[in-house]
């Protein structure tokens, strides 16, 4: 069955469309070819932020447009045309959807206002090996009176070595392989336990190699809170 676009759906498609003509394949070849320390124009998300892309998903009561997930799979599919470099799917459908599904209030009120302002940028840390196995996870979060003390690493973390915080998947409990005992935690990217490398992939997507080296997030601190806990 055919996706029919309403109105504003055509209108939000033919303007991405028309915004992409400004940023062909050849700025991602020159991108790669200069060796960008950030991967993408800082300048462009600015202006993806200004017309609203970055609150297409997030609801109005955290300053978004609430325009759903068809809309932003229209921006998607136009910046897939044009292989427009940014980090539009990392923060804003990994990293908003997360915080949305997942997220405790306080998070979404401090949090996702700033991704709508385009002033911060998320990325979601999950895979451990070279196929995607979201439920193979090594990365331990040990509770420590208070706190939880994350080790471990993560691979292919899109815009990992931009991205101004991370929300990571650690386990609490079970065993490497169980879906339970898993815990959704946000982090800033500029801990000092962190150790970031930037990875080059054929296709040229921004990604990271992440370690963590005895990670300690405070249960109480907004922003480190643990996100979503399987009993």
């Amino acid at each position: 069955m055919p996706l029919v676009l309403n109105e504003e759906q055509v209108m939000l498609k033919n303007s991405a469309k028309e915004f992409c003509k400004s940023t062909p394949v050849e700025s991602l070849r020159k991108l790669r070819d200069e060796k960008h320390p950030v991967g993408y124009e800082p300048d462009v998300w600015k202006e993806m932020a200004a017309m609203g892309w970055t609150s297409l998903i997030i609801p109005e009561a955290y300053g978004g447009l609430d325009f759903g997930y068809t809309g932003l799979g229209q921006v998607l599919e136009e910046t897939g045309r044009t292989l427009t470099a940014s980090p539009l799917f990392s923060t804003v459908l990994l990293g908003s959807t997360t915080l949305l599904l997942a997220g405790s209030e306080a998070q979404k009120e401090s949090l996702l206002p700033s991704i709508v302002a385009g002033e911060s940028t998320f990325t979601l840390a999950v895979d451990e090996k070279n196929i995607h196995s979201p439920f193979h996870i090594e990365t331990t979060a040990t509770k420590q009176g208070d706190t939880f003390i994350l080790n471990g690493k993560k691979v292919f973390v899109l815009d990992g070595h931009t991205a101004d915080y991370l929300i990571v998947v650690a386990r609490t409990s079970g065993n490497s392989e169980e879906k339970n005992g898993l815990s959704l935690f946000i982090i800033n990217a500029k801990n000092k336990n962190i150790r970031i490398h930037r990875t080059s992939t054929m296709d040229s997507r921004n990604a990271a190699t992440i370690h963590f080296e005895n990670v300690t997030r405070a249960l109480r601190a907004t922003k480190s809170l643990a996100l979503f806990r399987q009993k």
